[in-house]
């Protein structure tokens, strides 16, 4: 994967603004700073962003939840609180249900 991808998934930006925060010297691989978004990103590499590591995901990743009472299985519900709620995750609006319980 390219290391601008990577930042654009990681940070939840455009790829744009990830090419800009790479030449920005703000990225480093192994310890190195790298400066080409086009660097190709191994996945025993180590990523950080600002000092603070990265973790790559390796293939896809499935959460389980046993749904408590007055939440919907929804991503966005206006009226409702969500599932989401439980995750912590930088990306969870991203994320989707695989199957959807009533709010009861």
């Amino acid at each position: 994967m390219r290391l601008d991808k990577f930042i654009a998934q990681q940070l939840g930006v455009s790829r744009a603004i990830a090419g800009r925060e790479i030449r920005g010297n703000r990225v480093t691989v192994d310890g190195d700073i790298i400066k080409n978004a086009a660097f190709k990103l191994l996945p025993e590499h180590a990523v950080a962003y600002d000092g603070n590591p990265l973790a790559q995901q390796h293939g896809p990743r499935y959460f389980m939840l046993n749904k408590p009472q007055g939440y919907v299985c929804s991503t966005d519900d206006p009226d409702h609180p969500t599932v989401l709620y439980f995750l912590d995750e930088p990306v969870a609006y991203k994320l989707h249900a695989a199957g959807r319980l009533d709010i009861d």
